[in-house]
């Protein structure tokens, strides 16, 4: 950190300091405190013959500014700060210390996905959210099978097959939907094509699609699987769902879009589906416990995905996770995506990768310091006053 300083200030340790009056008495005080602090400490002085009282006063470095280049002298000593390699033009894009991950990355982003399927099948009045899905699995489709994480039960209602995050439960969904009409709402949520977005790098940002969108493509894709897209997708998409039903283009630009609004899905079914999310985190099964804050509402979906293999397939020991969030869940005002690559909690026996354990707790520790400084208050619970007997003595 390079600092400009004069008389009065705060001072860190390992800290390079620039100060004016090197060789005064206040100087020489200075000099020797910074120098005790493990500073570098840089001294001006106005004349050749001040320059030696300020060395002698502790200055690692000492420039008269009335014989040398002030600028090109500091820049000699410290470093100039634009001076950085070179990004690399090899390898992996996403090596770059210049790949914007949120708006150019494309990730298989899990089972964030699952809110989709529900919503469209709600919309499309195939089912509610009581709607019982039988899930007795696996699905085997050709050499291919879908799975559970876990045992979950035989039969699940829709809001419980999102609350506990049932991939064979949403495939059933998405066959009641089918290939053409996912394909079509997917797209309407503006997952399937780069986000016109106001930053030059976002039109890298191309969603990877299914080479066919077959029945197969369509009950992996609405658990996360088989289509890749950006941070910036999803949260886009589910800020739809948080806004009422109504597509929301992201923008840099604090400023009201012109035209109507395009509806995608009913205020009944955004809020039906905002409920799913609000359950997930608040809920006795829900995947995502540890976003519950204190005096704030956290509606949102956990997705955690096999990291693909660039010599194929997928490794066995390495995920991506993600958190996808809304809040605050009552009344809507910001939507929130973490995306850990190969993240691992290590507090057990054994590694936890799900995003549960890994993006969720980021998630929840993000909205508790960025909500008060967005302006919103937390909601506090009121007690019962406790029945009081009023009585008067003379």
């Amino acid at each position: 950190t390079f600092y400009l300083l004069h008389k009065t200030f705060p001072v860190k340790s390992g800290q390079t300091i620039l100060y004016h009056a090197a060789a005064g008495g206040v100087g020489q005080i200075f000099g020797q405190w910074a120098k005790s602090l493990g500073c570098t400490v840089i001294g001006t002085v106005g004349s050749d013959e001040k320059v030696n009282i300020a060395k002698e006063n502790g200055y690692d470095h000492v420039i008269n500014y009335n014989k040398e280049d002030f600028a090109k002298k500091v820049l000699e000593i410290t470093g100039d700060p634009n001076d950085r390699p070179a990004p690399p033009v090899q390898g992996q894009a996403a090596d770059s210390p210049l790949f914007n991950r949120a708006v150019q990355g494309v990730y298989e982003l899990g089972s964030t996905f699952k809110i989709f399927a529900a919503a469209q099948a709600m919309e499309l009045g195939l089912v509610n959210p009581q709607t019982i899905i039988d899930i007795r699995g696996p699905i085997r489709w050709g050499r291919f099978s879908i799975r559970d994480h876990h045992y979950l039960d035989k039969e699940l209602s829709v809001a419980d097959i999102i609350i506990r995050s049932s991939n064979i439960g949403t495939a059933r969904i998405a066959q009641l939907i089918g290939a053409e009409r996912q394909q079509i709402f997917l797209g309407q949520l503006g997952l399937l094509t780069p986000i016109p977005f106001e930053m030059i790098e976002a039109s890298g940002g191309k969603p990877i699609l299914p080479p066919k969108w077959s029945e197969l493509s369509a009950m992996t894709i609405s658990y996360g699987h088989g289509l890749s897209a950006t941070p910036l997708h999803l949260a886009s998409a589910y800020a739809t769902i948080a806004n009422g039903g109504f597509k929301v283009q992201p923008t840099l630009f604090d400023a009201p879009r012109s035209g109507e609004k395009e509806r995608l899905i009913s205020p009944e079914v955004a809020s039906a589906s905002l409920a799913m999310l609000r359950e997930v985190v608040h809920g006795k099964q829900g995947t995502a416990s540890f976003a519950r804050l204190p005096g704030y509402a956290v509606a949102g979906k956990t997705g955690t995905a096999d990291k693909p293999n660039p010599r194929g397939g997928y490794y066995k020991d390495k995920v991506l996770a993600t958190f996808a969030s809304v809040f605050p869940a009552d009344n809507p005002k910001y939507v929130l995506v973490v995306t850990l690559d190969e993240p691992e909690e290590r507090s057990g026996k054994k590694p936890r990768r799900t995003a549960g354990w890994t993006a969720v707790p980021v998630a929840s520790e993000l909205i508790a310091r960025i909500a008060p400084l967005l302006g919103l208050r937390p909601q506090i619970e009121t007690q019962p006053q406790a029945a009081i007997t009023f009585a008067s003595s003379n």
